[in-house]
């Protein structure tokens, strides 16, 4: 949204947006201590992944129409996911005795709050943006695995009219890269020549923390 911004209102030409994921090694390794592990703790170790990417922008002809959407959907929801270390827990020391280097995450209740927050937010920024979902070309969706993809597919079909075909996911081939996701997944339709100039991409997330929606949509100009 900031390098949008910046390039909309003439202050930049050109713009570098660079996303990381390690999920592999958060202060202390994950699987450090698996003593201490809980049973809500040892599945983010197969669903996040590490990556990395960067997306260049820069203002041209034709416009590509860039347009992005974010907003705080689960304000007063307890978070899906959450890590106990920080101010609130200022024993750093003893983090890995009591194992807090383990992401916790309510898996069952994060899809559930996430797909319900998730089709609300993209039904307001569609409206917002009027922007027609039929008219998607390519449809990138941040889910975390596949069965989050075979709940979320028919909800999305059924409420806006996007075609599975138009789903674009790599999940079975590089695991889930949180942010990086939309530019892995953007950089592999470039180089196998599935997008084409003016075709329609859409991009959405819901995080499950502190329940962030953000979407983006654009024209493809390459």
């Amino acid at each position: 949204m900031i390098a949008n911004d910046q390039l909309r209102l003439g202050r930049y030409r050109r713009a570098l947006v660079c996303a990381v994921q390690y999920a592999s090694f958060l202060g202390f390794p994950p699987w450090t201590n698996p003593a201490s592990m809980r049973g809500n703790q040892g599945a983010l170790r197969w669903i996040l992944g590490d990556g990395a990417g960067a997306l260049a922008l820069e203002r041209g002809d034709p416009d590509t129409e860039l347009r992005v959407w974010t907003e705080s959907t689960g304000c007063g929801k307890r978070p899906g996911m959450s890590l106990p270390l920080g101010a609130a827990v200022p024993d750093i020391a003893g983090a890995f005795v009591r194992g807090d280097q383990h992401v916790t995450q309510d898996a069952r209740y994060a899809l559930k709050e996430g797909m319900a927050l998730a089709l609300d937010g993209f039904a307001r920024m569609v409206d917002a943006l009027g922007v027609d979902p039929r008219a998607i070309d390519h449809f990138v969706p941040a889910v975390p695995s596949q069965q989050a993809v075979r709940k979320f597919m028919p909800l999305f079909a059924e409420r806006f009219g996007i075609d599975p075909s138009r789903w674009r996911i790599n999940l079975p081939r590089v695991g889930y890269l949180g942010g990086v996701q939309f530019i892995a997944v953007l950089d592999e339709l470039t180089r196998d020549g599935t997008i084409r100039p003016g075709d329609l991409v859409c991009s959405v997330a819901e995080e499950s923390s502190k329940w962030m929606c953000a979407a983006a949509v654009f024209r493809w100009n390459p």
